[in-house]
């Protein structure tokens, strides 16, 4: 094999490679705790409250799809209802409907997505109701269980042990 073979080869293969390995890119999240999500949603400038519940999106709005083809697309903003249970100091019993915008950003092709069972998510509150803004990966919005609840609840009526837990 000739010198300018030899180099030429060394140029395309890796971008080969490259290509190859593109295609089967991942996205991989850290998965949030209820924990870690309180802390943040403590620590922000914002007041957020913890609800459990399903999203209804509003007549003419659809969600985006969980894939994109644009990498560089801009988040989505979407009309919604939120209709569940409010967290007080005595549990997650205060019944109500709420407005929700719903911000669903992308991470390359990869964007957030609204489950269509209950949840347990922590809703900013904002002028017009409450904001949701989630991105790939989500980290405000867990699927409902009593242990994710009963997290909550140890967060909320304790909030220095719920900080201290390291999550």
């Amino acid at each position: 094999m000739s010198r300018t073979a030899q180099i030429a080869a060394m140029l395309v293969l890796p971008c080969i490679g490259m290509g190859i390995a593109e295609r089967s890119w991942a996205l991989s999240c850290l998965r949030p705790s209820v924990e870690s999500s309180f802390a943040a949603a403590q620590a922000s400038s914002s007041i957020y409250e913890m609800a459990v519940g399903t999203f209804i999106v509003a007549p003419g709005e659809a969600l985006p799809p969980a894939v994109t083809d644009d990498p560089n697309r801009e988040p989505s903003r979407i009309a919604a209802r939120f209709e569940g249970r409010f967290a007080t100091l005595e549990g997650f019993e205060q019944e109500r409907q709420v407005p929700v915008t719903l911000e669903l950003g992308c991470t390359g092709p990869w964007c957030a997505t609204v489950p269509t069972g209950q949840v347990l998510v922590f809703l900013e509150r904002a002028d017009d109701g409450y904001v949701l803004s989630e991105g790939a990966c989500p980290r405000l919005m867990f699927a409902a269980n009593p242990e994710k609840e009963r997290q909550a609840m140890a967060c909320l009526t304790d909030p220095e042990a719920c900080n201290a837990s390291g999550n």
